[in-house]
């Protein structure tokens, strides 16, 4: 079950029974977190993402700014709503089963400053899963392949998609050696997304999901090669 409140003009979503994501955010917000505590990951288009140690667990605290492509993310925010908030929503309901464990990094919080049904910037509070990429092993994409196709079946299963399938976005964790998927985009589970993870699996690790490909996987085909010829003459 989901929670809500409003703070500091952001729109925030957690967990129930998670109100140690609610009091990490809020401490955040107010600038109360030890300097020490947190980490900077990463710096990148859409933003930074943390790593916070907090009450002797570490979390990950990833900002969503959509400095690139900002107008196509405002419009699409104004129709379908926040990417963060669904993402949350979704893994919270996830109810199918999978073989050895809940396979994608637990999300806690979504945070979504808003205005005129446009979502500005996102936060998301996830689970920090210390391992190792599957591209950082040896052998990875040959030994832990077909568990990575499956996660994106498992979460397509449940009404979700992944936006980024590479050998980046699953981890392989040091206590159990299980793969567990991270950086889900939280985007609407339409046919064309669920085409375009299905062909990103077959790229990275060479695996088909569908026997034959759909009209859909056509379709993300021809958008790709047209996207790849264009940017090619933009290089010219």
């Amino acid at each position: 079950m989901i929670q809500s409140y409003q703070f500091k003009g952001w729109t925030i979503s957690y967990v129930q029974g998670c109100e140690f994501a609610k009091e990490l955010f809020d401490a955040f917000l107010r600038g109360e977190l030890p300097e020490e505590s947190v980490e900077i990951l990463t710096n990148g288009t859409t933003g930074k993402v943390r790593k916070i140690e907090f009450r002797g667990k570490t979390y990950i605290l990833k900002h969503d700014l959509r400095r690139k492509h900002r107008f196509e993310f405002l419009v699409q925010s104004f129709f379908v709503g926040s990417n963060a908030t669904r993402q949350l929503r979704k893994l919270d309901g996830a109810t199918i089963e999978f073989p050895g464990g809940f396979p994608a990094a637990r999300v806690f919080l979504a945070a979504d400053r808003i205005c005129c049904r446009c979502v500005l910037e996102s936060f998301v509070l996830m689970e920090f899963i210390p391992g190792k990429e599957v591209y950082a092993i040896p052998g990875g994409k040959e030994l832990y392949g077909k568990t990575c196709a499956d996660i994106v079946r498992w979460l397509h299963a449940c009404d979700l998609v992944h936006g980024d399938v590479h050998l980046g976005n699953f981890m392989v964790e040091d206590k159990t050696n299980r793969v567990r998927v991270i950086d889900i985009s939280g985007k609407r589970a339409t046919a064309y997304q669920r085409a375009f993870d299905k062909i990103r699996v077959e790229e990275h690790f060479g695996i088909r999901i569908d026997e034959k490909p759909g009209f859909w996987e056509k379709l993300v085909r021809a958008h790709l090669k047209h996207r790849a010829r264009r940017n090619a003459k933009k290089q010219k």
